[in-house]
């Protein structure tokens, strides 16, 4: 069983003579007891010299700590650490009874004081004692030392302990490095070099010619021969718009002001009222019912009034939130008139006398009809909104309009400085998808064309002349100019046949009788890499790249 040695190291030693002293034990195992203010918790370079000697030494090494004092600097370096009770006066017999052993301390004398003073004739005891830190070691001895002392003063003064640094993986494999780079290119260079890339221009040309084609929301695919392309109606969309427009003429008038008011009544009992009935106003000012009327039991009605005689003094501000309060003339001083009564929530106005703005015949006319145009506008910009992406109204014949309701907030003859008019109706149009009317077309030009022509679609040029619609049958029928750019055709295989092996001059001349023809133009380019290496085209097709443009 190896032997072991327990060091109660004293919290004010150096932690480099602790160390130190590691070389002068026989043991294979040592127990070292660290005090909570020992100087090996001010830096983490003393733990990492700590294990380090005691590796080198090839010793067992393990730290006692007290209970209250962090072990992760021990524990970081790899040294087994426990836990002792080092408090109070307990501490003493702790130490004692620990692993059953006494705890000596290499750096201190080997007793208790009373033994010192038992011991206190022996003159020669007496002189190593007095001594206690003094070790005969040799001049060898005493240099290594130095030098582990003056090198713990260097690591003490960095703030982490810094461990020699290894080379880079590349500086220590270099050789392997290079020769792994040497084989990848020279794989690279068997399997992928030469390159060689085509790039063919084709010839291109207008293909104009008129087309008369079919919308049909019946259709559900091309019908080339019959020329129908699906499509169909758009489900109509209800739009309303209110538009102002200033009033221009004007005259000398006499003008009463005119208005809408509602008449309450709390009775249990029905009341008439003749036409021309009497009302006075909060300003003092009379007005007459326009029409008879007969408001019902604990019911209202509305109804309209105007002023008894012309002038702007009539007219009123009225509103829902401050209304103009109107009394039964007959009845107002008695209970009655508090139980019919009653109130305009809108303007009383349109009273004047002199020059003033009328609304006329001729000027409502015209308001029409710019609304009407604005309001075809908007709803076919609201139409649009509402189809999908790629789908198109061909053109504003094919849009149906229903205008359902037109009105005006004033009369033909009435006096105002602007008034409004309110437009609603239905609108819908028979929709096809832009991109249904180009692959259409791409198929009816592809069908004239030869085999070693071909139509670009995105180049493709409509007009059209003239579109006739049925929205009730989803039926479009249109006449359009088409103008479509074609090119040749060129096989991607076959034209790697024709160029492989074949040299820098061979394939300039190749290129030239294809200009010849008129199939391509003069840029088409052959390219040839690596530069200034490669002087023809590969055999191997997968080194062969052609683009056609």
């Amino acid at each position: 069983m190896p032997s072991y040695k327990i060091i109660d190291v004293p919290e004010n030693e150096n932690p480099v003579v602790t160390i130190n002293n590691l070389n002068l034990i026989a043991e294979d195992e040592v127990h070292l007891i660290i005090h909570e203010n020992s100087a090996f918790f001010t830096h983490p370079a003393y733990c990492e010299l700590l294990k380090r000697e005691a590796d080198f030494l090839g010793k067992n090494l393990k730290v006692f700590l007290p209970a209250k004092v962090k072990s992760d600097l021990f524990e970081k370096c790899g040294i087994f650490v426990e836990r002792i009770d080092l408090s109070g006066e307990s501490s003493a017999s702790n130490r004692q009874t620990i692993e059953h052993k006494k705890i000596v301390d290499i750096s201190q004398p080997q007793f208790t004081f009373s033994e010192i003073e038992d011991l206190a004739g022996d003159k020669a005891l007496t002189e190593s004692i007095e001594q206690p830190n003094e070790i005969e070691i040799d001049k060898n001895q005493e240099k290594e030392i130095n030098q582990f002392l003056q090198k713990s003063k260097e690591i003490k003064d960095k703030s982490y302990f810094m461990m020699p640094k290894e080379q880079p993986f590349y500086r220590r494999n270099l050789y392997l490095i290079g020769a792994a780079l040497f084989l990848i290119l020279g794989y690279w260079v068997f399997n992928y070099l030469p390159q060689a890339k085509i790039v063919l221009v084709s010839t291109r040309n207008d293909y104009q010619f008129n087309l008369s084609f079919r919308v049909d929301k019946n259709a559900t695919t091309y019908d080339i021969e019959n020329k129908i392309i699906p499509g169909g109606k758009v489900e109509p969309i209800n739009f309303s718009k209110t538009f102002e427009f200033p009033i221009i003429a004007s005259k000398n008038i006499k003008e009463k002001a005119k208005g809408k008011i509602i008449m309450y009544n709390l009775q249990n009992e029905a009341q008439s009222l003749v036409k021309g009935t009497r009302l006075e106003a909060s300003n003092g000012k009379i007005y007459n019912l326009n029409s008879a009327i007969t408001i019902p039991a604990g019911s209202q009605i509305e109804t309209e009034i105007s002023a008894s005689n012309p002038g702007a003094e009539y007219n009123l501000s009225c509103s829902a939130d401050k209304p103009c309060d109107f009394k039964i003339f007959l009845w107002k001083d008695i209970p009655k008139g508090k139980r019919v009564y009653g109130q305009a929530k809108e303007n009383i106005s349109g009273g004047l006398i002199g020059e003033g703005k009328i609304l006329t015949a001729t000027d409502y006319q015209q308001a029409k009809e710019k609304a009407e145009a604005q309001w075809k506008k908007e709803g076919v910009d609201e139409l649009k909104q509402r189809l999908i992406s790629d789908a198109q109204i061909l053109d504003e014949k094919a849009i149906s309009f229903n205008i359902k309701e037109i009105k005006s907030d004033i009369s033909i003859g009435q006096v105002a400085d602007k008034f409004k008019l309110f437009i609603r109706g239905e609108i819908s149009t028979i929709a096809v998808l832009d991109s249904d009317i180009k692959e259409f077309i791409n198929k009816i030009v592809q069908k004239a064309l030869s085999d070693n022509r071909q139509v670009y679609p995105d180049k493709i040029q409509i007009t059209y002349k003239n579109i006739s619609v049925n929205p009730t049958d989803g039926i479009m029928d249109v006449d359009a100019e088409i103008i479509a750019e074609i090119g040749y055709k060129f096989d991607e295989n076959t034209i790697k046949k024709e160029i492989a092996g074949k040299s820098r001059a061979e394939i300039k001349q190749y290129l030239n009788d294809l200009v010849k023809a008129g199939e391509i133009t003069g840029g088409s380019k052959v390219f040839l890499w690596p530069p200034y290496i490669a002087q023809s085209i590969p055999n191997d097709f997968k080194r062969i790249t052609v683009e056609v443009r």
